[in-house]
C-alpha cells in the first residue's frame, strides 16, 4: 500500500483490515495494531485470532467462515483485547472486493468500537428489569397505553386478574374488559383524555378471568417527552369493590330506615330489603318468610324477584 493511501487508511476512525480470499488477514492499519499491541507480522494470517476474547472466538470464526464461503458482505460482534489486557466490544463489517470477472480477490473490513453502546443497552435492560420488578410488586393493577390506546405493558397483577398473556392483551380493543353498562362512559372519558391530555379518573366494573365483575378506581396520567409530547399513558387501577359494596349496603340500610320512618307499607319495605340483599350478594334471589312470636306459624313476606306461584 503506497504511503499516501496508507496515511488515509490509518486516519480512518476504525480498525481497518483486509484479508485474502480464504479469509486470512494480509493487512491491518496502524489503529488496529496500536489498539491490540500486535505488530503486522504477528497479526497476519490467523494471528489476529489472539486479539479476540476466547469466549467469542469460536462463534466469530464460524460466522467468518460462513461469510467467506458466501462471498457476500457480513457483520459480526465480538470483544477485542486491548493492549492493556482489557476487552471492548466491536462491530466487525466485511465486504468482498471483486475483479472484473466477479471473483473475490480480497476482503476489506472495519471494526468499530461499540462498547459504550453495549453498556448503555445493558444499563437500559437492567433499568427495565428493575422497573418491571417494582411495578409487578405494586398491590394494584398497572397498565401502560400508547397515545392511540394500544397496550404497551401490563403488570403481573393485571395479567393474572384477566387470566391472559401480554401478547393477547395487546390484541384487545380498548375497554373490552369493562362491564357493558360502564363501557360507553369508560371509552368517552378515555377519548377526552387522549384528545386533551387531561388526567383520566373514573370508577367502573372490570371483568375477572372467571367472569366476575369487580369495581375498580382507574387513574391515568400522561407521560411526556422533553418537548411536552405525550408518548405514554400510565394507568393505576385500584380494587374498590369491597368499599362500593359497603357503601351500597349503608345507603340501602338508610333508605330502609327512612321507609319505615315514613310509615310505608310493610310489603314495600320487605321488597326493598330483598332487593338490597340481592344487590349486595350478587347472583342470588332473596325471599322473606314471616313467623309469629312462638315460631308456630309462618307466612310469605316478600320475594320480588321470584315467580309469584
Amino acid at each position: 500500500m503506497d504511503n499516501e493511501l496508507g496515511r488515509v487508511v490509518d486516519a480512518l476512525p476504525g480498525l481497518v483490515w483486509s484479508a485474502l480470499p480464504d479469509g486470512q488477514a494480509d493487512f491491518l492499519n496502524q489503529r488496529w495494531c496500536e489498539y491490540t499491541g500486535f505488530g503486522l507480522d504477528q497479526a497476519s494470517g490467523r494471528g489476529w485470532h489472539a486479539a479476540i476474547h476466547p469466549d467469542d472466538l469460536p462463534a466469530l470464526l464460524e460466522r467468518w467462515e460462513a461469510i467467506v464461503a458466501s462471498e457476500e458482505p457480513g457483520e459480526l460482534e465480538a470483544r477485542m483485547r486491548r493492549s492493556d489486557g482489557s476487552h471492548r466490544w466491536f462491530h466487525l463489517r466485511a465486504s468482498p472486493l471483486r475483479n472484473a470477472s466477479g471473483h473475490v480477490v480480497k476482503w476489506c473490513g472495519v471494526n468499530t468500537d461499540i462498547e459504550d453502546r453495549r453498556q448503555a443497552e445493558a444499563s437500559l435492560r437492567a433499568f427495565e428489569n428493575r422497573y418491571r420488578s417494582i411495578v409487578d410488586g405494586l398491590p394494584a393493577i398497572v397498565t401502560l397505553l400508547t397515545p392511540d390506546g394500544h397496550v404497551e405493558h401490563a403488570n403481573r397483577h393485571m395479567l393474572e386478574y384477566l387470566g391472559t398473556r401480554l401478547e393477547d392483551m395487546r390484541q384487545r380493543a380498548v375497554g373490552q374488559a369493562f362491564h357493558p353498562d360502564d363501557r360507553p362512559e369508560v371509552l368517552a372519558r378515555w377519548s377526552h383524555s387522549a384528545e386533551t391530555g387531561e388526567p383520566y379518573d373514573f370508577e367502573a366494573r372490570l371483568q375477572r378471568f372467571d367472569g366476575v365483575y369487580r369495581w375498580f378506581h382507574t387513574r391515568g396520567l400522561p407521560l411526556r417527552d422533553s418537548d411536552g409530547r405525550i408518548f405514554l399513558w400510565y394507568f393505576l387501577q385500584t380494587d374498590i369493590d369491597d368499599r362500593k359494596r359497603a357503601e351500597g349496603l349503608l345507603g340501602g340500610e338508610r333508605a330502609l330506615l327512612e321507609m319505615v320512618a315514613r310509615g310505608e307499607p310493610r310489603q314495600d319495605v320487605l321488597d326493598a330489603l330483598c332487593r338490597l340483599v340481592e344487590g349486595a350478594a350478587g347472583g342470588c334471589y332473596c325471599s322473606v318468610v314471616l313467623a309469629d312470636a312462638r315460631g308456630a306459624r309462618a307466612e310469605h313476606g316478600a320475594a320480588p324477584s321470584l315467580p309469584a306461584t
